[in-house]
């Protein structure tokens, strides 16, 4: 079937021209009746490419269309292959909906196709999308397509965060400011967390609980940042973040987009902020981007306690869910995470990621504070790496340290620059010591705020302050 779906898309591209091949087109567009007829024609769909324009007035027709309930199997190919073609599911929503945001030219093209009935009658964006998420969240299959859909459309997978479309952007601010009314199955929620970790710039605004922003309610259009390098497309309420974080955090699994994202995020604005900072001699200059990330991560906490406090509720000792800080040790320690979800983990977790302890031994609400205890050192490790990657120069360099270190001690790795935090704690209280006695080298606790070791202490403590912040303020909003 996917192959014959691979032909059917490469004919629907070229062969306009061919005689009679018209009619073709014509009939996927026209209306099917029977469901059966909609499931064969959803599965030609499923895995070609077809033009984009065609492609969504083709799901818009046979699955879109207002008071349609096609669902579950039948549904499930229509939204794959949105999913692959994201402009074609931000087309195919917008026609089947009156206030979606759509691009001048296509909607004189298309908006007013006879088949696709008045557009006064069609429901508006949030509806239309909760009704398809009843419709899809039936069956797994279709409770993933749907979601992948929703990511496509919101711009996860073909733009960057902070650098989205317009187009886009609207489509995602629906979907996050919206989503706190929708029953999501499962099998969506993680793709929730790919949306948030490409509107990581957002999140980090709307959580951000130290400026005048937070007492705005949520809207599309620039935001003027009080955090430097951070410019969002649309302003969202602290209420509307924290929801929006509830309803994937629950799972650890399902929120590894997200901290991806808030790892890229926390690089990239660091990346940007040291040279200012080092030609300004200003040292506050990245205070409010960290007391930020702190205020993200203490939703993110929030969020996830409130859903394992439910787990534990249920039952006394859960064996089979995942809970965070076990399954991230045993990551880190056993396997390769990507870069940006690691550093996002270890700039909170620190030494609690080193727990040794597995499930089924404390309930989830345990360990999740066990994951989350109040450790500096592997946090102020995880600062220290993003200032030097971002140039800011030490005072004695880890590879000029490394012949001060004790014997089978390495702070430095083989290309001299600073060992990861798992490895330097594996060597136990003298490879800790020695990575202590390396911050108070670069002048640790020595009132230069602009050295390293007083730098990282500094931000450290803010991103501490900021996530207490957070996960204060996320008990008041729940």
């Amino acid at each position: 079937m996917r192959t014959v779906s691979r032909a059917f898309g490469s004919a629907m591209s070229g062969g306009s021209a061919v005689p009679g091949f018209a009619a073709v087109g014509a009939a996927v567009r026209a209306r099917a009746d029977d469901e059966e007829d909609r499931r064969d024609i959803g599965e030609l769909l499923s895995a070609g490419r077809l033009p984009t324009e065609g492609l969504a007035e083709v799901v818009a027709t046979q699955a879109f269309l207002p008071g349609d309930k096609t669902r579950g199997e039948t549904l499930a190919p229509y939204l794959e292959a949105l999913a692959a073609d994201p402009a074609a599911a931000r087309l195919a929503i917008a026609l089947a909906t009156r206030n979606s945001p759509l691009p001048k030219d296509t909607a004189a093209r298309l908006l007013t196709r006879p088949g696709l009935g008045p557009r006064d009658r069609r429901p508006d964006l949030v509806p239309f999308l909760r009704d398809l998420n009843d419709r899809a969240a039936v069956d797994a299959t279709s409770a993933d397509a749907f979601g992948r859909m929703l990511a496509a459309a919101s711009g996860a997978y073909d733009e960057k965060d902070g650098a989205h479309s317009d187009v886009a952007a609207r489509f995602a601010f629906a979907v996050v400011t919206g989503a706190s009314g929708f029953g999501f199955a499962p099998p969506t929620r993680v793709h929730l967390a790919e949306i948030a970790g490409a509107y990581a710039t957002e999140i980090t605004e709307g959580a951000n609980l130290g400026d005048s922003n937070q007492l705005l309610p949520s809207a599309f259009g620039p935001v003027e940042s009080h955090v430097p390098g951070l410019s969002p497309m649309f302003r969202l309420s602290p209420e509307d973040t924290y929801r929006f974080l509830l309803a994937f955090a629950g799972d650890e699994r399902d929120r590894r987009p997200f901290d991806q994202g808030m790892g890229d995020l926390a690089r990239r604005l660091v990346g940007v902020n040291v040279s200012p900072m080092l030609k300004t001699a200003d040292p506050t200059r990245l205070d409010d981007l960290f007391a930020a990330l702190g205020n993200v991560r203490g939703f993110e906490l929030a969020s996830a306690e409130k859903h394992l406090k439910a787990l534990d509720d249920v039952v006394e000792r859960n064996d089979v869910a995942d809970d965070m800080a076990w399954g991230v040790s045993q990551l880190v320690l056993g396997k390769a995470l990507p870069q940006g979800e690691l550093l996002w983990l270890m700039l909170d977790q620190g030494r609690g990621l080193l727990k040794d302890s597995g499930p089924g031994e404390e309930t989830n609400v345990e360990r999740l504070h066990d994951s989350d205890n109040d450790e500096t050192l592997g946090r102020r490790h995880t600062v220290a790496g993003l200032l030097l990657g971002a140039g800011f120069p030490p005072i004695v360099s880890p590879k000029d340290y490394q012949a001060a270190c004790p014997p089978g001690v390495a702070v430095a790795d083989g290309e001299g620059g600073l060992r990861p935090f798992p490895e330097i704690a594996q060597s136990g209280n003298r490879g800790l010591r020695a990575l202590d006695q390396w911050f108070i080298t670069n002048g640790l606790d020595s009132r230069d705020d602009l050295s390293l070791g007083e730098k990282t202490k500094k931000l450290s403590d803010i991103f501490e302050g900021g996530k207490s912040n957070g996960k204060s303020r996320a008990a008041i909003l729940d």
